[in-house]
């Protein structure tokens, strides 16, 4: 009979030690996944702050500038050194409202400065468009971008409405690049 209970009373301390133990590991994994998506999180905000960074910065261009062309927006996005400074950033643009009006007049001047081909993509009828029609570096992939209209896809355009509307740089939600 007290072999029984002495067996029992190893089990029921080892099952409570076990609880402990497994609550103490649950808990230090709970706690370090915390720390970990802080820290997660800040750098992710610092990188997005760093992007606004360089909108504001190429917004000072414009507002100092009377007339910003192809060649001095390559200048000034290869005068932030992005490639030491933010590696990473695949390019950075600039896109231009298009009334529905004013679409045929831009697609002409566009092609007009040696780009024959020029088209606000997707195709499709719309109030407004939006096309971007300096992006650096413009080779590659960032190519296939050149004429993409952001106001086509809903998440892209919301954000640039606030962006407009604030007049301050706007974060979208989860997009896909072109």
């Amino acid at each position: 009979m007290w072999g029984w209970l002495l067996f029992g009373l190893i089990v029921l301390i080892t099952v409570l030690i076990w609880l402990h133990v497994r609550s103490t590991i649950e808990d230090n994994a709970r706690t370090r996944f915390d720390e970990l998506a802080v820290v997660e999180r800040d750098r992710l905000l610092d990188r997005m702050r760093d992007y606004e960074q360089v909108l504001l910065g190429a917004a000072g261009l414009f507002n100092a500038s009377t007339d910003v062309g192809r060649d001095e927006w390559r200048r000034y996005v290869e005068a932030l050194r992005l490639h030491l400074t933010l590696p990473g950033i695949q390019g950075v643009g600039y896109t231009e409202i298009v009334p529905a009006r004013d679409k045929k007049a831009h697609e002409a001047r566009i092609r007009a400065q040696g780009f024959p081909n020029y088209a606000i993509s997707p195709p499709g009828v719309r109030d407004v468009y939006s096309s971007i029609i300096y992006l650096e570096p413009f080779s590659g992939r960032n190519l296939r971008a050149f004429g993409y209209d952001m106001y086509a896809e809903p998440v892209r355009h919301a954000a640039m409405q606030r962006a407009a509307d604030t007049q301050n740089p706007a974060w979208s939600g989860k997009v896909q690049l072109v």
